[in-house]
């Protein structure tokens, strides 16, 4: 079955050509590590592309910080997994091995460079999703996740980094090998969720997990774009990649994990050009690479609560945590939400014993055990099949008198050759019974009621539109779904009766419910779409996503940004305190585990200092062996939870003599209102990129 990347294992190595080298060297600059000498460390974002000109630098097992079997790179390898495209972080620590030399490129400035030159994007996006997925295979990562079968929260959690293909290390509180044994100690032998080597989350959400890994888009106030795009299954991913193709920004906001209800999909045989079958969550992943590539932004988890109509004609969608997107146009692909049985005690077993997708994790529940599926449609053939394979035996409770009408004729074919399933015609369930886990299910069937054991039941009993946030803009059919093209006087195929809404996918009165169709709509409706911005004024959007994350400016004016105003002036004062000689005022801004990293061979500050000493040394060494001159910031740049600073400096060092001017860029990441690091980058690209704002407010 095809998976998100081919396997590492066997690709051939391939070198970059020499023009893309001397492309990265033009825009890099060089850097070298001592022996032992920390690269990258657990957490850390993942906002340079580094490539290894001499030298060995090794990834280290988050669990003994030892070398990870025999993972290294050497000369003419580079650095980073998937996680670079979208402003990740890193899941595992760096180490060199021996003194290495590296050329070291500011992310954004890769990203255009990558967009500008296909054949090194393609390169270098096929190593990426290889490591992803080696990753996610080998489970090889620092958040670890223990006793989630115990905990409906942790299996939230659980189930988003699954989805979303971020990999992570699964324990049972009962595990009897060394680290379950010194995790169960941890965390005092309760669930819980870990990052690194210690560090336990309290109160672990999907949320704050993507937070703390650097996954969760920090909207801020009033963004502006070409196209909301609610909803990220195949549909929305789909109508992303387009969008993004079209030179449009596009923001993709979903409540879950990418993949929408085909990631509840184990396994789909009947999609073209994967002959040997794909998972839903692949299938979609693989899109979500190729509209990060073209520019596209992912917010998730969020959810859009409300959509108004501002004046001036642009759409307000309002988030649930308050804040707020303006969009020229909105796309509509929130699909449907699961339907749930009208039964006593569902909500108690659900997560734990009940669940509306069947893949690995919820499969654990019912191992060697017996499985119950609801549903005659092909998601319930397909979990059918996949359950087999660890389940003792797989019930199928179908209330009509056969299959041919709701499922596709492969599965039949399949689930009737399959030994350990058994298919229950004119069968409902009336009663759930169990105590902690569901244990048996009460079912009617033909008048008469009867008890099967089950651990594990399945719904796949269908969906209702999730068109509540639309706030009655739309019109919608007697069931709820969005209703467009001529039967609501539109001008465009998927137009809903308001201009400027579109709607594609299961959420569209009259779709075809299959994944191929979902997609293609969300291919088609692009041009659509661009005609109606064609029609309309054109708005400075505040949105330029190269690859996930682009810089969204915050200037004087008061203008927008995808950080907050909060992070922008805590850098502020770090640079007047700076300015001022104030060295506690600047202490006070920064966490106590601040990293400030200085690239450059001859550079006597070059290096990386950490904490407060660290940063007390730098000042120290700045003073005694340079005579430097450096003017306030003409721009601060916010992107996410971090802020580009730009400037210039000009001076001489002591020892030689020898005079400088640089313009520079400082990456700084703030969090809870500290600084917890600075990365210096020399780089005309982001530079020049940077410096485009007028004096009426963001590019």
């Amino acid at each position: 079955m095809e998976e998100i990347g081919a396997d590492l294992e066997v690709m051939k190595a391939v070198l970059l050509a020499a023009g893309h080298i001397d492309a990265i060297r033009a825009i890099g600059r060089e850097r070298s590590y001592d022996a032992g000498e920390m690269i990258a460390r657990i957490g850390d974002p993942m906002d340079r592309f580094i490539y290894v000109v001499e030298g060995e630098m090794e990834v280290l097992d988050p669990n003994s910080e030892k070398r990870m079997g025999d993972v290294t790179l050497g000369s003419g390898q580079f650095v980073g997994e998937l996680s670079f495209l979208s402003g990740g972080n890193y899941f595992l620590a760096m180490r060199a091995v021996r003194r290495t030399v590296t050329i070291e490129v500011a992310r954004e400035a890769m990203l255009d460079l990558m967009a500008q030159a296909p054949e090194l994007s393609d390169h270098i996006i096929t190593v990426f999703a290889a490591r992803r997925q080696q990753l996610v295979k080998r489970r090889s990562s620092s958040i670890k996740i223990i006793g989630s079968d115990r905990d409906p929260d942790l299996q939230k959690v659980e189930t988003f980094l699954r989805r979303n293909r971020v990999p992570f290390q699964s324990f049972d509180l009962d595990g009897g090998d060394g680290e379950a044994l010194r995790l169960g100690n941890l965390v005092d032998h309760k669930p819980a969720v870990i990052l690194d080597h210690d560090r336990k989350i309290e109160h672990p959400t999907p949320r704050e997990v993507a937070r703390l890994l650097n996954m969760d888009l920090d909207i801020g106030d009033d963004l502006r774009i070409d196209v909301l795009i609610v909803g990220g299954g195949p549909a929305g991913v789909a109508a992303a990649v387009n969008a993004g193709a079209e030179g449009l920004s596009a923001l993709v906001v979903e409540d879950i994990a990418i993949g929408g209800q085909a990631g509840a999909s184990s396994r789909i045989d009947n999609y073209m050009g994967f002959p040997t079958g794909i998972s839903g969550t692949d299938l979609v992943f693989r899109g979500q690479i190729q509209a990060l590539r073209f520019g596209a932004c992912f917010a998730m988890p969020r959810r859009v609560e409300r959509l108004s109509v501002e004046e001036g004609g642009l759409f307000c969608a309002t988030l649930d945590d308050g804040a707020r997107v303006l969009a020229r146009a909105v796309l509509v692909a929130t699909g449907a939400q699961y339907r749930r049985l009208p039964l006593e005690r569902l909500g108690q077993f659900e997560n734990a014993s009940v669940f509306y997708a069947a893949t690995e994790m919820e499969a654990r529940s019912c191992r060697n055990t017996d499985a119950v599926v609801v549903g005659g449609g092909n998601s319930a053939g397909q979990a059918a099949m996949y359950l087999s394979r660890v389940a003792r035996l797989v019930h199928i409770l179908v209330r009509g008198d056969n299959l041919s009408d709701t499922m596709s004729s492969y599965l039949v074919q399949q689930l009737k050759a399959q030994p350990n399933i058994e298919i229950h015609f004119g069968t409902e369930v009336t009663a759930l019974h169990g105590g902690d886990h569901l244990e048996r299910i009460t079912v009617r069937s033909r008048g008469e009621e009867n008890t099967l054991p089950a651990r594990g039941l399945f719904l796949m009993i269908g969906a209702s539109p999730n068109t509540g946030w639309l706030s009655d803009l739309v019109e919608l059919d007697s069931r709820g779904f969005v209703k467009t093209g001529k039967t609501v006087g539109a001008d465009r195929p998927f137009e809903t009766s308001r201009p400027g809404i579109f709607a594609i996918g299961d959420v569209r009165a009259g779709s075809v419910k299959r994944v191929a169709s979902a997609a293609g709509e969300g291919s088609v409706v692009v041009p659509g779409i661009y005609e109606f911005l064609g029609d309309r004024p054109h708005q400075p959007t505040s949105m330029n996503c190269l690859i996930g994350s682009d810089a969204v400016r915050s200037n004087g004016s008061g203008g927008n940004s995808m950080s907050t105003e909060q992070n922008v002036q805590t850098v502020k004062d770090f640079f007047a305190a700076a300015f001022g000689g104030d060295r506690e005022a600047m202490l006070a801004l920064v966490a106590e585990d601040i990293e400030w990293i200085i690239p450059g061979e001859d550079w006597p500050l070059a290096g990386t200092h950490r904490g407060h000493a660290g940063l007390t040394d730098l000042l120290k060494t700045g003073s005694e062996t340079m005579e430097m001159s450096v003017s306030e910031p003409r721009e601060f740049v916010a992107q996410g939870n971090r802020v580009l600073v730009v400037g210039s400096a000009r001076g001489k060092v002591k020892a030689t003599n020898k005079p400088f001017e640089d313009d520079w860029i400082f990456a700084i990441t703030v969090r809870d209102g500290k600084l917890t690091s600075i990365r210096e980058y020399v780089d005309t690209q982001a530079l020049a990129r940077a410096a485009q704002v007028d004096a009426s407010g963001p590019a």
